[in-house]
């Protein structure tokens, strides 16, 4: 790195001209600040020159554009070529001129520069663009490149766009260049910095004169020699310095008259102490080593109830302050012994005390809450020099802790305890039971209709509801029981001291007589009920969550009971909820890794055998090598989420099996169950138009979709409005299972559906039961007075098939026809289906009586 180094001799000088001398230093300055300022300046000069330049030749080809549209106004709604032609002619040797036209709104060249180019059109997408534009009133710059300025002006005839002149400029920006402006003013730059450095010497010859004079006066000062003054001989900052430099001498020699302004500035210090002190809203109290008072404000007065002000007490003995005060005669009495401790031991001084953390607050004068924070005193050296006291006013301070300490723990809106506060007085609740051998109930409240008066009344309304739950729990249980809400509308009954059974059934009952009486509230009546799940400690032996959870799943099982009652927990109902809860979880990994497949049952036409669509079942493959049937696991999830998920699963996986079987010629409609909480969804038809998005090879008529009669029940108007969206889209729907819910007259009347499908039920056991026999002839009749597709489950042999086609129901789907099959076996099975005949064409074969194949 040595070799890097700048030689010697440039070292040298750097050093000669800027380290060693301020007047060079000076010199060198004014001259680089006079090359860079020429330098800005002409550079600064040169690009305002062109961007001068460029406007004003912008503005003026603005101009001659707008001209040459006035011009040629005429010509262009005549047509009149040749007047045209004149007028851009007249431009053609204009200096700088690139081209010149007029054109049409079509983009038709009427006239041009170049001749050879009139009567073609522009096909750039750029210029089509500029003609598509109707809001240009004026010439506007369609583009501004680096040579070439391109400017459009319309031609209009009244309110209506004639046409368009373009011109072309070449721009001649380079006529102005900022680096020929920074040349031509070399030789001015060279004289302003000569004139400069001629400046700068004559201002540090003079400045060296008296700096040295100055700098000699300053080498006799430090050699002692305090009397000597230096001659002032100028009038600027210089003769300032000078003039400073010999009163500071003067004020060296004026030691006595310095102290005492010293003396003077102590005491207004001490004055403004005594001014903080007295504006300070704390107390404060020093005291010396021996304990006497150093020092007090009148704030410790007022708070302490002591009369007089603080310099009368100042050197009182700390026990006759705290004798003379308004505090208990127990408080803060360990400062009379204490208060000299520190300076007698000579050993660590204590930490600071505060009667937050450890001692509690003592009454005061007015009877409010004074607290203290005790700092020991300490010189330079860390000896103690005695103790300050800090006396604050906490009472507000405290009612505030309380008050956050009480949101902590309660309910905002009933004013409850809150499951912070219930989990420890279920703690207490248990130890009691435990003491006393009695009976702990825990219950879990819940209101049945409450969603209903959010809805109907609105959530104001609500709250108010929640509040009056609240008051009559409050007002129905004994003083020493817990009553907390949880959040919502879900509320815990902690009843203590149970003697047996027959006092808790008392007690729950008047729980759920007490919340089932009406309510009148502001916005109108309101009737709610009350579920509870309850279980019993110590007989059920368990921990504090633990009882919580049993007591909600008691409550779970209320609900499906129908609410409106209380039930107590069952270890085997809860055993079996964890089982299914499992379970549901198994099927959701098994959905998220697409371990689930779909079977195939064909649906055929009656009349002719026909095959005319089929239907996809759900099967869950197992790990010992068994399928699973819906049946076995579509109950537990029938409202979860999760029959959402598995609802689009199915859609998703039909239409991508359709994609295959259209290219292997066997695709026919294929029906998906759906479940009543899925088809109800607001969002169910945008989600399934995504779903088909998806598949974009596959019509939406080889989907259709199935919903048991009792998915619209809960809103018919809805269910009919999806529907008609579905049918719209191209989808049928058919209603499942018709017969086993509420259908009516009026429920087919109202939904719109293509298909009904008689249970297997009634199907299956019409030969032999003549009321069955019925349902299934009247259904078909009833559907078929509305139009509808009549399609009969359960169609387990060819007696039923002929049976059915007399009665006029025109498909079938059961055994009797095939039974679900994989994917992979459909296309064998259409092929077989198609090339033979159906089977209950052949002479009966299996008596009406006899069981399905």
């Amino acid at each position: 790195m040595k070799g890097l180094a700048p030689p010697t001799g440039l070292r040298r000088l750097w050093r000669w001209l800027w380290q060693v001398s301020f007047l060079r230093r000076l010199a060198l300055s004014m001259a680089l600040l006079h090359v860079l300022v020429l330098a800005v300046t002409l550079a600064d000069v040169g690009r305002r020159g062109l961007a001068s330049r460029a406007e004003l030749e912008r503005q003026a080809v603005l101009q001659e554009a707008r001209q040459l549209a006035a011009a040629v106004r005429h010509g262009v709604l005549a047509r009149d070529l040749g007047q045209l032609t004149e007028q851009v002619d007249v431009l053609r040797s204009a200096g700088h001129l690139r081209y010149a036209m007029v054109l049409d709104t079509q983009g038709r060249v009427l006239a041009h520069t170049a001749p050879v180019l009139a009567g073609q059109y522009v096909v750039d997408d750029f210029s089509r663009s500029q003609l598509q534009r109707r809001d240009a009133l004026r010439p506007f710059v369609a583009q501004e490149a680096d040579e070439l300025l391109d400017v459009w002006a319309p031609v209009w005839h009244g309110s209506s766009l004639a046409g368009w002149v373009r011109i072309g400029h070449d721009l001649q920006r380079h006529a102005l260049d900022p680096w020929t402006v920074l040349r031509q003013g070399w030789w001015y730059g060279l004289l302003t910095v000569a004139a400069g450095l001629l400046l700068a010497a004559g201002i540090a010859r003079n400045l060296g004169r008296d700096l040295g004079r100055l700098q000699a006066l300053l080498r006799r000062v430090r050699q002692g020699h305090l009397d000597e003054r230096i001659a002032v001989t100028r009038q600027d900052e210089l003769g300032e310095l000078m003039e400073g430099v010999n009163r500071t001498l003067q004020r060296l020699q004026a030691d006595e008259a310095e102290l005492r302004r010293t003396g003077a500035t102590l005491a207004r210090e001490r004055a403004y102490l005594r001014a903080v002190l007295g504006s300070m809203r704390q107390g404060v109290l020093a005291l010396d080593a021996d304990g006497r008072v150093q020092l007090c404000n009148a704030t410790l007065l007022r708070l302490l109830g002591l009369s007089g002000g603080p310099a009368a007490w100042q050197g009182v003995p700390l026990a006759r302050l705290l004798q003379a005060s308004a505090l208990p005669a127990s408080a803060w009495r360990d400062d009379e012994r204490a208060a000299a401790a520190p300076a007698a031991s000579g050993s660590e001084p204590p930490s600071v005390q505060t009667a937050m953390g450890g001692e509690p607050p003592v009454a005061g004068a007015d009877g409010r809450l004074l607290a203290r924070d005790r700092v020991p005193l300490v010189d330079d050296d860390g000896r103690p020099q005695g103790t300050l006291w800090l006396v604050r006013d906490v009472t507000d301070e405290l009612l505030a802790q309380e008050r956050l300490r009480w949101q902590a723990l309660h309910d905002p809106l009933t004013r409850l305890p809150n499951r912070l506060l219930l989990g420890d007085r279920l703690q207490r609740a248990m130890a009691r039971a435990r003491r006393s051998q009695e009976l702990l109930a825990v219950c879990m409240l819940d209101l049945d209709d409450f969603k209903r008066v959010n809805d109907v009344l609105g959530h104001e309304a609500g709250d108010g509801l929640l509040v009056r739950v609240a008051e009559r729990l409050r007002g129905c249980i004994r003083a020493e029981d817990t009553v907390a809400r949880l959040g919502g509308d879900e509320f815990v009954l902690l009843l203590g001291g149970l003697g047996g059974a027959a006092e808790l059934e008392r007690a729950l009952t008047r729980v759920c007589e007490t919340v089932a009486r009406p309510m009148t509230l502001p916005q109108g009546e309101a009737l709610v009920h009350a579920s509870i799940g309850v279980t019993l400690y110590p007989v059920n032996d368990s921990d504090a969550d633990t009882l919580l959870r049993h007591a909600d799943q008691a409550l779970y099982q209320a609900k499906q009971q129908g609410g409106n009652r209380y039930v107590m927990f069952d270890l085997e109902f809860s055993q079996r909820t964890q089982a299914e809860q499992r379970l549901r979880e198994r099927l959701r990994v098994a959905l998220e890794a697409d371990e689930l497949v779909l079977h195939y049952q064909p649906r055929v036409r009656l009349a002719d055998g026909r095959l005319v669509g089929a239907e996809a079942l759900v099967r869950w493959p197992q790990g010992d090598g068994t399928l699973w049937t819906p049946d076995r696991f579509i109950p537990l999830i029938e409202q979860d989420a999760l029959i959402e998920l598995l609802g689009e699963w199915a859609v998703r996986t039909v239409l991508r099996q359709q994609h295959a079987w259209r290219q292997q010629g066997c695709a026919v409609p294929v029906a998906v169950n759906i479940a009543a909480r899925h088809f109800l969804r607001a969002d169910f038809v945008a989600r399934l138009q995504l779903l088909l998005a998806a598949a974009p090879d596959v019509p939406a008529g080889l989907l259709e979709i199935e919903l048991v009669e009792s998915a619209a029940l809960d809103n018919l108007d809805q269910a009919a409005r999806t529907i008609e969206q579905l049918r719209a889209l191209g989808i049928s729907v058919a209603i499942d299972d018709f017969g086993m819910g509420y259908a009516s007259l009026g429920y087919l009347r109202r939904l719109p559906v293509d298909k009904v499908k008689i249970d297997r039920s009634f199907v299956m056991r019409m030969l032999d039961d003549a009321d069955d026999r019925q349902v299934v002839q009247a259904i078909i009749g009833l559907a078929h007075t509305f139009g509808r597709t009549v399609v009969a489950e359960g169609v387990e042999h060819d007696g039923l098939a002929r049976a059915l086609r007399q009665m006029g129901c025109d498909e079938a789907q059961g055994y009797g026809v095939a039974r679900p099959m994989p994917m992979a076996d459909w296309p064998g099975w259409v092929e077989r289906w198609r090339a033979a005949p159906p089977p209950w064409e052949a002479p009966a074969a299996v008596s009406a009586g006899a069981a399905p194949s």
